[in-house]
């Protein structure tokens, strides 16, 4: 009788035991995985590259536009293709400008980026990647427009993730360089480049 009592004891243990895993696995089956895609939107501010323009101001004051400043704003997608290294790519608008109450100059351009990541750890990345700029124009209304020959550069990156948001902060290098290509309606014959390196601070909304 003890006998019969204690095998239907480790009977029913043996079934608790088996109906527990049971309901971890559906629970852990339930449970989506997470995508490997991700989208993102970023705004970020930028510095350097030489002077394209300069405005003059009636108390003597001036505000110089450059070729590497000042800010961006942009959509993103990233993607995990092997195990610790995600590829994103961005699509961005790149401007620097200064206004006045008889007109204003701007030096903008369209960026496409792919930048391969590898992930250190949970927080931090770091990526080195391609950039192409295109429609490089400067506008003024004080002077001749100019339009330069669209670009490839080379994007050094490092990313930082917030613990249990969606947010990253990227701090970056860009070696960029840019041709003259028309000044007003004229094609420019000399080569003329200018320098556009710059650095940048920017922030990443992750869907």
């Amino acid at each position: 009788m003890f006998q019969w009592i204690m095998m239907k004891k480790t009977i029913l243990f043996l079934t608790l035991a088996g109906l527990s895993q049971f309901t971890y696995a559906a629970e852990e089956a339930e449970q989506p995985s997470p995508s490997p895609i991700k989208f993102g939107l970023y705004a970020g501010l930028t510095y350097g590259g030489d002077e394209v323009g300069k405005l003059y101001y009636e108390d003597d004051s001036t505000e110089r536009v450059k070729a590497g400043g000042l800010y961006t704003v942009g959509a993103s997608l990233s993607a995990n293709v092997w195990q610790q290294v995600d590829v994103q790519v961005n699509l961005g608008y790149h401007a620097d400008s200064a206004s006045a109450s008889n007109g204003d100059m701007t030096f903008s351009r369209v960026v496409f980026e792919a930048i391969p990541y590898y992930r250190l750890n949970e927080s931090v990345s770091l990526g080195l990647g391609l950039t192409l700029h295109s429609n490089v124009e400067f506008d003024s209304d004080f002077t001749e427009d100019a339009t330069f020959e669209s670009a490839t550069g080379v994007v050094l990156s490092g990313k930082y993730a917030l613990a249990n948001t969606n947010s990253e902060f990227e701090f970056r290098f860009v070696s960029q360089e840019y041709t003259l290509e028309k000044v007003g309606n004229f094609n420019v014959i000399q080569d003329y480049t200018v320098d556009a390196k710059h650095l940048g601070v920017y922030y990443h909304y992750m869907f």
